[in-house]
């Protein structure tokens, strides 16, 4: 108890059981793995954006496309089960990660550091949507910096990438390969516009751009 709190905190808490066979931690990525990414960036900063700035916001875009992007914590979804209960079920899948504060590349740096592993991220196949790149681009929000809820980082053998991909895809969820995971001496690296830079990591979220 606290006399510096005076408003009710409800706490809550879920736990979920899962056959040993099908545990994919995060922490099981190995050198050689694809790096594998389901749907969008910032899926859920998208939809924060759209519901809390939206007298703003249309002003300078379409009442559909900020309907759309407000939408986005059901569609594409904030959820990750669909594609982890797809994906957990191939051995070859070593090590998934549902990223949110600090956005996709945050996610990744959380994944490669657990692992003990380096990764080289491919930059430019890294799938932003329309609204999500509009709406970033507006506040000058780094779409690979911010609440990234919805999307799944999946560690994948190359010998079942493609099968993890097309099964997937014909699920209706978009995912992509999105780089590779290499030792860990190669660091953690991202290659965009040809050239290899450091991947960034965002401590704190790129969204307090706008609300602080």
């Amino acid at each position: 108890m606290t006399t510096g709190v005076n408003n009710p905190i409800v706490v809550g808490q879920m736990l979920g059981e899962v056959d040993k066979a099908r545990l994919k931690p995060t922490s099981r990525a190995q050198p050689g793995d694809d790096l594998i990414m389901t749907k969008w960036a910032a899926i859920e900063a998208t939809s924060i954006m759209a519901i809390d700035c939206s007298q703003e916001l249309t002003k300078h875009f379409s009442k559909d496309m900020i309907s759309r992007a407000s939408k986005y914590l059901y569609d594409p979804s904030i959820s990750v089960i669909p594609e982890a209960r797809i994906v957990s079920a191939y051995p070859q899948v070593h090590a998934l990660h549902d990223p949110t504060e600090g956005g996709i590349a945050t996610g990744i740096h959380e994944m490669a550091y657990a692992s003990k592993a380096g990764v080289e991220v491919l930059g430019d196949q890294i799938p932003v949507s329309k609204e999500t790149a509009a709406l970033c681009g507006f506040y000058a929000v780094d779409p690979l910096g911010t609440f990234a809820s919805g999307s799944l980082l999946i560690a994948s053998d190359p010998s079942a990438s493609y099968e993890v991909i097309e099964q997937l895809q014909a699920e209706g969820i978009n995912a992509v390969r999105i780089g590779r995971f290499t030792n860990r001496d190669a660091g953690i690296c991202m290659i965009k516009d040809g050239s290899r830079v450091p991947l960034p990591r965002y401590d704190q979220d790129e969204i307090s751009k706008i609300f602080g």
